[in-house]
């Protein structure tokens, strides 16, 4: 989008399959916390 060559669009990504509920749930947690932590919303149950 902003014209630099050679940009990552997913920068050290990859892909996996959640095979452990615990995996799953701390996955879940930090999705529903980034935004607090990025200081967009003051709880995550703010966030749209």
């Amino acid at each position: 989008m902003d014209g630099a060559k050679g940009r990552q669009v997913w920068y050290q990504y990859r892909d996996t399959c959640l095979t452990f509920e615990k995996s799953y749930l701390a996955r879940l947690h930090y999705v529903h916390a980034n935004p607090v932590k990025h200081g967009l919303v003051p709880v995550a149950e703010q966030y749209p």
